[in-house]
C-alpha cells in the first residue's frame, strides 16, 4: 500500500462523517431561514404561490412562564374520545390529510362566524 492510498476503515469514517455533516446541514440552514423572517416580520418563511410555511414563532424565556402550553403537555393524557378518534384516523396515516385539513378549517370558519378565504 502507498502513502496515497486510504485504508478502508478510514474511507468508512471519513463516508460517515460526510454523511452526517450533510444531515445536519438543512437544520442549519432552516434556523437561518426562520431567523432572517423574523427579522422582515414575514408571516412566511418562503414567500411564493407553491408553498406555504408560516414563520415559527420565538419562544420565551422557558425560566420565566409558569406553563409550556405550546408544548402541549398535559399531564392527565389524552381523553378516551380522543384515542379512539386517533385510533380510527391511524389507518389513513398513510395519505396527506389536505381533505381533512380543509374541513377542519371550513368548520372553524363557520362557527367563528368569518368568511373561508380571509
Amino acid at each position: 500500500m502507498t502513502s496515497s492510498e486510504l485504508p478502508r476503515r478510514d474511507w468508512i469514517k471519513k463516508l460517515a462523517l460526510s454523511i452526517g455533516a450533510v444531515a445536519v446541514a438543512p437544520t442549519a440552514l432552516w434556523a437561518d431561514t426562520v431567523e432572517k423572517a423574523r427579522r422582515n416580520n414575514q408571516k412566511f418563511l418562503y414567500q411564493n404561490s407553491v408553498f406555504d410555511e408560516f414563520t415559527p414563532p420565538k419562544f420565551p424565556d422557558l425560566s420565566t412562564v409558569k406553563a409550556r402550553l405550546v408544548w402541549n403537555e398535559n399531564p392527565h393524557g389524552p381523553s378516551k374520545k380522543a384515542a379512539e378518534a386517533f385510533q380510527e384516523a391511524v389507518w389513513d396515516g398513510n395519505h396527506y390529510s389536505w381533505s381533512t385539513l380543509n374541513d377542519l378549517v371550513e368548520k372553524i370558519a363557520v362557527f367563528e362566524g368569518v368568511d373561508l378565504i380571509q
